[in-house]
């Protein structure tokens, strides 16, 4: 996973692709979803206006 130009996690999919991983270097709130067949699933949430 790259953020600013450096590798900030490697590995596996389900190793680096996850929800606090994407949070924390990206800002972003997501659902993963990891299936049996290896395809990644990503959910961006909305944001809460409160």
């Amino acid at each position: 996973l790259m953020h600013q130009g450096a590798c900030v996690a490697s590995g596996d999919a389900q190793t680096v692709l996850r929800s606090e991983t994407l949070a924390e270097f990206y800002g972003v709130s997501a659902r993963v979803h990891h299936e049996a067949d290896g395809t990644v699933v990503v959910i961006p949430q909305r944001a809460n206006s409160n």
